[in-house]
C-alpha cells in the first residue's frame, strides 16, 4: 500500500509538474502543521502525568508512522533520481561524440531539469523528515521520564 505522499508525488510526476506543488502543499498543510509549536503543545503539555502516560504511546506510534511515510518518500525519490542518473550516464557513455570523464558526466546529469527539480523537492522532504525524527525522539524521551515516575508499587510518585 502506497502512502499518500508517494501517491501525490506520482501525480505531480505524471502531470510533469516539476515544481511538485501537490507534494509540497501536502507537506506544508498536513505534515509540517503537526510539528509546529501549537500542535506539539497538545502532545507534551496536555493534562497531568497520568493522562500523559496514557497518551504517550499513541503519540509515539502516530509520529513514528508519519516519520516512516516521509522516509519512504525519500527512498522513492532517491530511486527515481538514481534511475534518471543511470539513464543519462548510459546515454552519455554510448552516444557521446567525444570521451567524457566522470566529472563531465556528473555535470550533464546535474543539468537535467527533472533531476534538479527532484533534488530541490528532496530538500523540503528531508527537512520534514528531520522534524519528525526530532519529535519522535522527544516523545521517546518523554516516555523514559514518565516511566521514572512509576517506580514504587506501580503508582505515580
Amino acid at each position: 500500500m502506497k502512502n499518500i505522499l508517494i501517491k501525490t508525488f506520482e501525480k505531480d510526476m505524471e502531470k510533469n509538474n516539476l515544481m511538485f506543488n501537490g507534494t509540497i502543499k501536502l507537506l506544508q498543510e498536513v505534515y509540517m502543521v503537526e510539528v509546529d509549536d501549537e500542535h506539539l503543545r497538545e502532545v507534551f503539555d496536555e493534562g497531568g502525568v497520568g493522562r500523559m502516560m496514557l497518551r504517550q504511546p499513541g503519540w509515539l506510534q502516530y509520529y513514528m508512522m508519519k516519520h516512516n511515510e516521509l522516509k519512504a518518500l525519500i527512498d522513492y525519490v532517491d530511486c527515481i533520481m538514481e534511475e534518471i542518473k543511470s539513464d543519462k550516464w548510459k546515454s552519455l557513455t554510448e552516444n557521446s561524440f567525444r570521451e567524457l570523464n566522470q566529472t563531465d558526466k556528473n555535470q550533464y546529469v546535474l543539468q537535467d531539469t527533472v533531476y534538479r527539480s527532484l533534488k530541490r523537492v528532496l530538500v523540503v522532504i528531508k527537512e520534514a523528515e528531520r522534524n519528525y525524527s526530532a519529535v519522535v525522539e522527544a516523545i521517546k524521551s518523554q516516555g523514559y521520564i514518565l516511566a521514572a515516575y512509576v517506580r514504587r508499587d506501580g503508582e505515580i510518585v
